[in-house]
């Protein structure tokens, strides 16, 4: 009886899993897009304020909003 209640309650129980849809391949890659047409967008900063923006040992322009850039 015990048996036949507890396969009952699996069967009921993987009856209401939620069933999740794939909406994406993980997979699938999308070809680069021609960047050629866009103009040129260029930024200007600063040197002097660390770690922001600043010289490294070789002389480039380095830091956290060049990074952002």
């Amino acid at each position: 009886m015990l048996a036949m209640t507890g396969a009952q309650w699996l069967t009921a129980a993987r009856a209401a899993e939620p069933q999740v849809p794939v909406l994406w391949d993980a997979k699938e890659r999308l070809p680069k897009p021609d960047l050629s047409a866009l103009p040129r967008l260029r930024f200007l900063t600063t040197t002097d304020f660390p770690p922001f923006n600043f010289l490294d040992g070789a002389g480039r322009l380095s830091g956290f909003h060049v990074d952002l850039a």
